[in-house]
């Protein structure tokens, strides 16, 4: 999946489903995403969005869920 701003989270999430776990167990107050607030504003939402909301730049977003998929994919292969 090629990954840029305009990326949509329903669409990441869809190709990545563990994301939401994999994202809750590293900061908690990702555990919005599996309420009904939080999966409107993932269906409606996307990257920059998310960049907007949090206060992290969009390029370190892209860079750490580039990182966390590879590796990720890279232990599912093993």
């Amino acid at each position: 999946m090629q990954l840029t701003q305009e990326t949509r989270l329903q669409d990441l999430v869809d190709a990545y489903p563990w994301l939401i776990d994999y994202g809750i167990a590293r900061d908690s107050r990702l555990k919005i995403a599996k309420t009904a607030i939080g999966r409107a504003m993932i269906r409606r939402s996307n990257i920059a969005d998310a960049s907007r909301l949090s206060g992290y730049p969009v390029d370190e977003i892209l860079a750490a869920l580039r990182q966390v998929i590879e590796e990720h994919e890279a232990t599912q292969k093993a």
